[in-house]
C-alpha cells in the first residue's frame, strides 16, 4: 500500500513531478529548435523529436512520483503520467486556443513512458531484496 504521508505530501510530489516533466519538455523543445536552426536535423524530424521528448518527460514525472510510493508502483507511475498529460493538455489549450489534433498519440507515448519506469524497476534508489522460499520435499 501507499504510505500514509497525508494528502499534502502526495500533492507536493505530484506537483514536483509535473514541474520536472514540463522542464524536461522545455529543454527538449529548445534542443530540437537549436538542432533544426543549425541544420543538424531536417524539419521533418520534428515529430520524432517531440515524441521522444514527451516520452522522456513522462518517464521523469513517473519516476519522481513513484519514488515516494512504497507500494502500488504501477498505479503511482500511471498517476504521474496522467498528471503530466493533464498539464501538457492544459498548456496546449491555453497557448493554442483550444486542444488541437495529436492528443491520442501524445497520450499513448505518455502511457508508454510511465510504464517504462515501472517495467524497468526504477525505484528511486531503493533496493529491495526478495527472499526465495525454501521448498520442502
Amino acid at each position: 500500500m501507499v504510505r500514509n504521508d497525508g494528502v499534502g505530501k502526495i500533492l507536493i510530489t505530484l506537483a514536483l513531478g509535473l514541474l520536472l516533466g514540463m522542464l524536461v519538455t522545455l529543454v527538449g523543445a529548445a534542443i530540437t529548435a537549436s538542432l533544426i536552426g543549425g541544420q543538424k536535423i531536417q524539419a521533418d524530424a520534428t515529430g520524432y523529436a517531440a515524441m521522444f521528448t514527451i516520452l522522456l518527460a513522462s518517464a521523469t514525472a513517473a519516476l519522481i512520483v513513484s519514488a515516494k510510493a512504497q507500494g502500488l508502483r504501477i498505479v503511482m507511475c500511471l498517476v504521474g503520467g496522467g498528471v503530466y498529460f493533464l498539464g501538457l493538455l492544459c498548456c496546449g489549450a491555453a497557448l493554442f486556443d483550444g486542444v488541437r489534433g495529436g492528443v491520442f498519440p501524445s497520450f499513448a507515448v505518455i502511457v508508454c513512458g510511465s510504464m517504462l519506469v515501472w517495467l524497468l524497476g526504477v525505484k528511486g534508489g531503493r533496493k529491495q531484496k526478495y527472499k526465495v522460499p525454501k521448498m520442502r520435499i
